[in-house]
């Protein structure tokens, strides 16, 4: 694990902190890997939805639910790889945010309903 990963983490982590609507769960300051989750009361979309969309543009960013105790709870957890330059997580944070534009603009009918994530 290089020191670039960390930074790139940290500027990811930053960068989704500061974009409504969402909430740091972690920063990625340790470990080049973070997690987020919606506002609470935010329902014009679900994660899943924007890791649907994310995954359209080509980005693997998973939404899932947490362990049990804290089932209600999705998250979406990004891990920066080694070949995650910070020119990539600019291009990551711009389509974040397009993304969640356009989920705004064309609300779903099933932001309300659970769905799984994608698989591996």
């Amino acid at each position: 694990m290089c020191i670039r990963d960390r930074l790139n983490a940290r500027y990811l982590a930053s960068s989704i902190a500061a974009m409504d609507p969402f909430r740091l769960l972690s920063n990625g300051e340790d470990l080049p890997v973070f997690a987020f989750t919606l506002e609470d009361n935010f329902k014009d979309f679900s994660l899943y939805d924007l890791s649907d969309r994310l995954r359209g543009q080509g980005w693997q960013v998973p939404a899932y639910t947490l362990p049990p105790n804290l089932e209600e709870m999705v998250v979406m957890r990004i891990v920066v790889k080694e070949n995650l330059s910070r020119d990539m997580a600019t291009t990551l944070i711009k389509d974040i945010k397009q993304q969640v534009a356009w989920l705004r603009d064309n609300p779903l009918q099933s932001a309300s309903q659970p769905r799984q994530s994608f698989h591996h």
